[in-house]
């Protein structure tokens, strides 16, 4: 599983080489062969070979480029890409430019997989990996080398070094010590670790330390990590260098879910999966489903004590969990996305530990489950006269924001969490606004959309759903001209801030399922805030992201977060998004034909029959045959921090973890004493943290001040350049359209009404 090391062979070559190429074999006839014999995966030279002989559709392509240019106007920060602010690592992004520079220049590439693979190359340099493109050509195989790489420090604040896997675990279990096994000094004949950085970049992740973190083992859960699980082509073979001169070759692999037979060369294979039969629109289920998504594009989730997990990238590959690392749980979810872990031994014996793999857990879809042992992990340890906490977030990428905002609310019931967003305001987000205020009730529309789409309209057109929403003061929007402002801010156009309300009452703003909020009346703060640290990887994203931000910026709780360069100083405690909702480019596109038909068979006067604004974005054949499923993305939402008055969004806010360490060869497979470590530099970072870590001024150890849970003033909203202003925005919403109120929930001392972002999904 974790590729061979020191201890199995000096020199090996593991595999068989082909070269189809030199016998005159169309590489993808080649795989065809293969494939037809039994193989169930197959060199991944031979793969890469097979897809660069596709020929390039420069037509098709060049229709293709102009409507994602259309349709990436819905992407909430576009223009924060283009105008970042001056510390973000990866400097100005220009998604349109960079798509005209693609199409001018189409003749030139050498293959239809290199012009795909130069368009997700923008949505990977975007560091935000709500926003992907994954169409047909670049589903059609996975890729994988033999071997797993992991990066430890001697004592866990040296700078670490780099080791295969397999050895380090022999390590870790005390068949050997450290002194059996050598570190590795390079990969494909170049330096280890700018070798890496240079591969991290396209894991989609905020810095360079997150993407170094993705690369890498997980020793624990058995994550293999994407330097095997690769997210593209990364040469035939992998050649380890040791740092005793031994050296190691392997040979990559791919691997297929699509059946070859029929393609003969790079024309048959577009035309076999390139017309629509993997991602296109007709091709893919993709009836209309109102629930917020916010996760990321990872795969699904890792279970702690044991199970199975997956990887990949395109296609999902079961991987047994060998090794039952975790402790005992006092209390976990069989769905493997939270548990609940007592520490013991001298100093630790006062200490909980809830881990928390996954706010969207795939056994259980509604987090009932996950709810019922968070309540039970609380009960268990004030039972215990457990008062301090470990709250264990690595390798979480998001999920449902109910559960993560019931999650904080059991642990502080007296703390609103705030949660803001904002939408760009673009013309086709506005005008169907506009549609939906007038739709909102009248029955007659509703009943016709139920009957077409056998679908309920208020679910399907949330987003838009002012009256189910709450401003950043807590109060309800008066009508949807409030709501869609617009303001001005880095040169573009959003909406008012907006949260989610978290009334049991209101199953529309984000509620999903049976699934209700715990009544937070009488229930009491098992731990103080100063008693918990957050324990990260900087992989930590979305509502990941968002949990994080509600226990820094309102309960004012520090944060440990592991591994990055091999470099002292601070360390991101999220690298991973920190955008809001995640929303399939199909279903905004399906959105907005649905509106049409709407206003050409009702008349409506906010959205005349000759109105073409929309009709940009529906027609738009290319895009919908190569990417017209739900692994191409954008993102919604921009999320906004509570008390920030620059505007800026979270995405573009450096935050520095409180400590950062690296894992030792004990640590990195041991969950309870990697624990102690995070507890040993919680207590001491003067000693037990990386050096330079500590104290940065985004962080609390350097000063920063939570705004807490109180209502935000007047003062402390950000100022936007400008606002729109319109006869519609002075009156509000047209006669008669106003939306049914909903509910509010009231805690012990203030007044509950909510804020909210929504499950995300990923692969990565």
């Amino acid at each position: 599983m974790w590729g061979r090391g020191l201890l199995l062979a000096s020199t090996a070559v593991v595999g068989v080489r082909s070269n189809p190429g030199a016998n005159n074999v169309e590489p993808c006839a080649y795989i065809a062969t293969l494939q037809s014999e039994g193989a169930s995966s197959f060199p991944a030279g031979s793969a890469f070979d097979c897809l660069n002989s596709v020929p390039v559709d420069v037509e098709g392509d060049k229709k293709l480029i102009d409507e994602l240019k259309i349709a990436w106007q819905w992407h909430s920060d576009i223009s924060w890409l283009k105008n970042p602010p001056a510390d973000w690592e990866d400097g100005s992004l220009d998604l349109i430019a960079e798509l005209d520079k693609i199409k001018s220049n189409l003749e030139q590439f050498e293959s239809e997989y290199q012009v795909q693979i130069a368009i997700q190359k923008i949505t990977v340099r975007s560091g935000n990996f709500h926003l992907n493109y994954i169409p047909d050509i670049l589903q059609v195989f996975g890729w994988q080398r033999d071997v797993s790489l992991v990066a430890l420090s001697d004592d866990g604040v040296k700078v670490p070094k780099l080791y295969v896997t397999f050895d380090a675990l022999k390590v870790a279990d005390g068949n050997i010590t450290e002194e059996k096994i050598s570190d590795i000094t390079k990969i494909n004949g170049a330096d280890a670790w700018p070798y890496l950085e240079n591969l991290a970049q396209w894991e989609q992740y905020r810095d360079t330390d997150g993407r170094l973190n993705s690369l890498w083992a997980k020793g624990d859960t058995l994550t293999p990590g994407a330097f095997m699980m690769q997210s593209r082509f990364d040469g035939a073979e992998t050649n380890i260098t040791f740092a005793n001169g031994t050296e190691i070759e392997y040979i990559n692999t791919a691997w297929t879910n699509e059946a070859f037979k029929d393609v003969k060369d790079g024309k048959s294979f577009y035309e076999k999966f390139c017309k629509g039969s993997i991602s296109g629109v007709d091709a893919a289920d993709n009836e209309l489903i109102w629930k917020p998504e916010f996760k990321s594009k990872r795969g699904p989730t890792a279970v702690p004590p044991n199970g199975e997990h997956h990887s990949s990238l395109l296609h999902r590959r079961e991987t047994p969990a060998v090794y039952q690392r975790f402790p005992e749980p006092v209390v976990s979810a069989d769905s493997g996305g939270v548990a609940g872990y007592f520490l013991d031994g001298e100093g630790y014996d006062d200490i909980a530990v809830l881990k928390i793999m996954s706010f969207a857990p795939e056994k259980d879809p509604y987090g009932l489950e996950f709810q019922t042992v968070v309540d039970q992990f609380l009960v268990s340890s004030k039972n215990a006269n457990k008062n301090r906490l470990i709250i264990d977030l690595r390798e979480n990428d998001g999920g449902s924001m109910q559960l993560l905002l019931d999650t904080f609310e059991q642990l502080f019931p007296h703390r609103a969490p705030w949660q803001g967003a904002r939408y760009r305001a673009n013309p086709h987000f506005k005008l169907i606004g506009d549609a939906v205020s007038e739709i909102y009730n009248n029955d007659t529309i509703q009943d016709y959309y139920k009957e077409t789409w056998n679908g309920t309209f208020k679910e399907h057109y949330r987003h838009w759903a002012y009256s189910h929403f709450l401003d950043a003061q807590n109060k309800g929007f008066e009508s949807w001209a409030q709501f869609k402002g617009p303001e001005l801010f880095n040169g573009d156009q959003y909406t008012k801030t907006m949260r989610y309300n978290l009334s049991n009452e209101d199953d529309i703003s984000v509620r999903l399922g049976g699934f209700k909020f715990t009544d937070e009346t009488n229930r009491t703060t098992v731990f103080n805030h100063t008693d918990i640290v957050m324990f990260t990887d900087a992989l930590c994203g979305s509502a990941c992201a968002a949990i994080h931000e509600e226990f820094k910026n309102n309960a004012g709780i520090r944060s440990v977060t592991v591994g990055g360069r091999a470099i002292e100083g601070p360390i991101q405690a999220v690298s991973g998004n920190k955008g809001g909702e995640v929303v399939p480019l199909i279903r905004g596109i399906q959105q907005a034909d649905r509106m049409r038909n709407i206003s050409r068979t009702f008349s409506l006067e906010s959205y005349p029959a000759d109105e073409a604004t929309l009709d940009e974005i529906i027609d738009t054949p290319e895009l919908q045959r190569r990417a017209g499923d739900d692994m191409t993305r954008v993102q919604a939402q921009l999320m906004m921090r509570k008390g920030d008055k620059s505007s800026k969004p979270l995405q573009y806010t450096y935050e520095a973890a409180d400590c950062r360490i690296f894992y030792t060869h004990e640590s990195f497979a041991d969950p309870v004493t990697a624990w102690k470590q995070v507890w040993g530099a919680f207590l001491d970072p003067e000693s037990k943290c990386v050096k330079n870590s500590t104290g940065h001024k985004s962080s609390l150890s350097g000063g920063f001040v939570p705004y807490g849970p109180w209502t935000l003033k007047d003062e402390d909203l950000p100022k936007p350049e400008s606002t729109e202003t319109s006869e519609e925005a002075a009156k509000g919403s047209p006669e008669g359209t106003d939306f049914e109120g909903v509910g509010s929930r009231e805690g012990a001392s203030v007044i509950a009404l909510f804020a909210t972002v929504a499950i995300m999904l990923m692969q990565l």
